[in-house]
Parts: C-alpha cells; structure tokens; sequence
C-alpha cells in the first residue's frame, strides 16, 4: 500500500472496507510525505494498526519513520528507507550557466504547502530590486493564479516565469542555476534530488526528509526555520557567494550520486517477495 501523506489510510472514509480485505493478507506500507498526526482517537488507533501489522513498514528518510513512532507511541523495528524513482541518471551533471545573474528556480506543484508565496515575498523586497536575477517556476497547482496575482502586486512581471509543467528537467536546468523550495511540509521532493543530481544546489525547509540530503553549506542550505526573515537571510548569503555556486553544486552531484538506490523499484519488490512468505523483519 502506497499513501501520501504518513495518515492518509488512518483518515481515510474508506478504511473499514480496506481494513476488512488485509486481516491475513501481508503488505508492505509506503509514505511519502510527512503529515500531522490524527487528532481523533478513532483514527490514532487505525494508524497504530496499519503501521505495527505491516510486514514492512518504509519511509522517504529514517527521521520520518522516528517521527511516527514518537507520534503514536510505537515501535517499528522493521521500518525501512525507500526512494522514488528519478527523471535523470546519476553521473551527468550538467555544465554551469553563462553569465553573472542568478537564475533561480521552484520545481514544485503549485499548492499553498510549497511555500512559494514566502520566496515571492522577499523577493519583493528592497534588496533584490536592483539585482540582477530571475525566478522560473516550474510546475501546475490550484495556487497558480494567486501566486500569479502575487507576482502583479509585487512588481515582479519582468523577473518572474510560470512555464507549468516542463517534461524534459534536465533541459530546464541546463539555464538555472539554484533551486529554491520553502515548504511548509515534505517527504523527499523529486525535485531536490534531481536538481543536486545535475549540478545544482538547493535552498530548501528542514523538513520531512530533506535534511538527510542536503549538507548546508556544502551541497545547498537548509532554512533554519521557516520563515521571511530566516528565507530572506540565506538568500542573501547566497547571492554573496554566488561565485561559489558551481562548486557548491558540483559536490551536490557527487554526493547525491553516491547515495541513490540504483534499482528503488528492485528494492520495493524484494520486500514485497520477502513478506509473501516470511516472517515480519
């Protein structure tokens, strides 16, 4: 079973029918993203269940899975760290933009949880009116029109591009050179992953299990909490040392390389063969 969010199956209106199908039957359990845990005691009880009777229980990141069970008061010793398949190899990164502006970008679907109104706020601001920098956001969302709106009373219409969904990312990244994500939640975003891969380094929340692939300083930077002030203090210190973006992003390659599971869709099936007929890890 794959959900989004750690409690999408918890909260779910169809869970006593799925929970009637599973009694006897074994299942590996995957969560994506990051999520509050359920307030109602019904479903906090549910979450116990789906959790501690999975064979594998697996998360984007080890952090995440502690989560859980601080969460709900459990103790997963079969939890297990999967990755999601990538748009691009590993070992091809790409060569660094020309030119001296900043060339930013959000790789990202457009939803309020992105935080992509708080990058839009700073660079509003004073500081970044007389630099020399664009923002390209990459992607499609129930907030396009806000964020557009935002950009209209921000003064922004000239720096700011809306391209919606861009299937070739390696293209797209061949003239950008820094991702910026603040989310307000996460798992592991594709998009980080992705970007590091090809030589770019990334501005991102210290959420979900994004700490676990990014080494602030040397590979990208990690909001230290998420907001204007924190966002508008790294960019800042970025745009100072933006000489150092292609050496920065060039360890973000190599890093990120070393770490990918190079058969993740291999490594799902495993456990689902595993806990066909095994006993629980």
């Amino acid at each position: 079973m794959s959900q989004g969010g750690t409690y999408d199956l918890a909260r779910s209106i169809e869970f006593d029918a799925l929970w009637q199908a599973v009694p006897g039957r074994r299942y590996v359990l995957l969560c994506h993203c990051e999520q509050a845990p359920p307030r109602r005691a019904v479903r906090q009880e549910r979450a116990r269940r789906i959790f501690c009777n999975a064979a594998v229980p697996a998360f984007l990141s080890r952090g995440l899975a502690r989560r859980t069970e601080l969460d709900l008061g459990i103790s997963l010793p079969g939890a297990r760290v999967f990755q999601n398949p990538l748009r691009v190899q590993a070992g091809q990164p790409l060569p660094w933009p020309a030119g001296q502006a900043l060339r930013l970008a959000a790789v990202a679907r457009l939803e309020r949880i992105k935080g992509l109104d708080l990058l839009l706020d700073v660079l509003g601001t004073a500081p970044w009116r007389t630099r020399d920098w664009s923002l390209d956001i990459c992607g499609t969302g129930p907030e396009r029109a806000a964020l557009e709106n935002q950009v209209q009373a921000l003064g922004l219409g000239g720096r700011v591009r809306f391209l919606g969904f861009v299937a070739d990312i390696a293209g797209f990244w061949r003239s950008r050179q820094l991702l910026v994500l603040p989310s307000i939640a996460e798992g592991v975003p594709l998009a980080i992953q992705e970007a590091m891969l090809l030589g770019r380094p990334v501005i991102a929340s210290a959420v979900g299990g994004i700490p676990d692939w990014i080494a602030p300083g040397r590979t990208g930077w990690l909001l230290p909490e998420r907001t204007a002030e924190a966002l508008a203090a790294t960019l800042e210190f970025t745009w100072e040392q933006r000489t150092q973006l292609e050496a920065i992003g060039a360890a973000a390659a190599a890093e990120t390389a070393a770490r990918l599971d190079p058969d993740p869709a291999g490594t799902v099936l495993g456990w689902l063969t595993a806990s066909a007929s095994g006993p629980h890890p």
